[in-house]
């Protein structure tokens, strides 16, 4: 944040961004903004934990960095066009924000029996075709025993993570191809594409065509 003017709104609390300061907006977190003369330097990167969760999610609102060297590092070597060297920087600032969360991400890897096999059917099957039910079914568990294991060990509902995978992937589908709405759905597992536009707009905000349309904008929270 070189120059700020912004108030920003995260999980129920306000917050006003200050100049010199270095920010993580968590994924999967929702925000308003409100933009006023402000000079920022943004970066959209995606993190995996190795598991199909995005390193971050688990933070609880806004993060903030006061590193007037990293601060300098990163503004000097965008203005100068030097991509390795503020990529370098960039990754820095995102391994300080991200180091309380190294002995959660140890921790998931602890995998029990039953939650690598459910990782390992959500990584080879479209994750709209998956249900809590089915997946109980082929592990001959409970519902209710699977979705508290899952639970307990990822602090994530197995029902939110299936919706969290598809609506990660439909938005990749939407910004890096050409397939159509309808193939989108059919790729994902969703078999009626009205509902999976139905609950795209439920999830994201917007309709998959409109994302498509204004995907960087909308990543910004630019949309007037």
């Amino acid at each position: 944040m070189e120059r700020a003017d912004v108030r920003l709104e995260m999980d129920s609390k306000v917050s006003i961004l200050k100049s010199g300061l270095i920010y993580m907006l968590p994924p999967e977190h929702p925000f308003e903004a409100t933009y006023n003369r402000c000079k920022i330097k943004g970066f959209h990167l995606y993190l995996s934990d190795g598991f199909g969760f995005p390193v971050g999610s688990d933070f609880k609102g806004l993060q903030e960095l006061d590193d007037p060297k990293l601060f300098g590092n990163i503004v000097s070597a965008v203005e100068r066009d030097e991509e390795p060297q503020w990529q370098v920087a960039v990754f820095q600032a995102v391994v300080a924000f991200c180091k309380p969360l190294f002995p959660l991400i140890a921790q998931r890897a602890a995998l029990s029996p039953s939650n690598r096999m459910v990782l390992e059917m959500i990584e080879s099957n479209p994750p709209g075709s998956l249900r809590v039910e089915s997946i109980a079914k082929h592990l001959r568990i409970s519902n209710a025993a699977l979705s508290k294991s899952f639970e307990r060990h990822f602090k994530i509902s197995l029902k939110r993570h299936l919706i969290n995978v598809a609506m990660r992937k439909a938005k990749n589908y939407l910004l890096n191809s050409s397939l159509s709405i309808s193939e989108i759905a059919f790729k994902l597992g969703y078999k009626e594409p009205n509902y999976f536009e139905r609950l795209f707009k439920q999830e994201v905000g917007h309709t998959p065509m409109s994302y498509r349309k204004h995907g960087v904008a909308i990543l910004r929270n630019e949309l007037p």
